[in-house]
């Protein structure tokens, strides 16, 4: 898969998310993260999830989640498990043991992409 452009897309605004749908880009980044407030993250990851479950196949779809070590990340994972997002993409990483974390929260969540 080649990627040109991404365009992120807030979590909390469903509207966004199909306007992008037409926008050209190779794939779409629906954010969890700093574009959501958190008074708004619980309604972000009930969107994202039935975004994704009426995905668009010729987009590619990933989602950004919260930081890992943070208080949110694992609600993150859990609405968005048997969603298969085409991947994940980690806010403040640092390193291979981020991503060893990552991991361990989310088995199976990007199988079979």
């Amino acid at each position: 898969m080649r990627l040109r452009s991404l365009l992120f897309v807030p979590g909390d605004r469903p509207d966004r998310m199909e306007k992008a749908l037409s926008s050209g880009a190779d794939a779409l980044i629906l954010d969890l993260e700093d574009s959501v407030a958190n008074t708004a993250k619980a309604v972000a990851r009930r969107e994202v999830a039935a975004f994704l479950a009426t995905r668009d196949a010729n987009v590619a779809h990933f989602v950004r989640v919260n930081p890992v070590g943070g208080d949110l990340i694992e609600a993150d994972i859990t609405a968005i498990a048997g969603s298969s997002p085409d991947g994940l993409m980690l806010p403040k990483a640092c390193g291979r043991a981020s991503i060893e974390a990552l991991a361990g929260l989310c088995p199976g969540v990007c199988e079979g992409r």
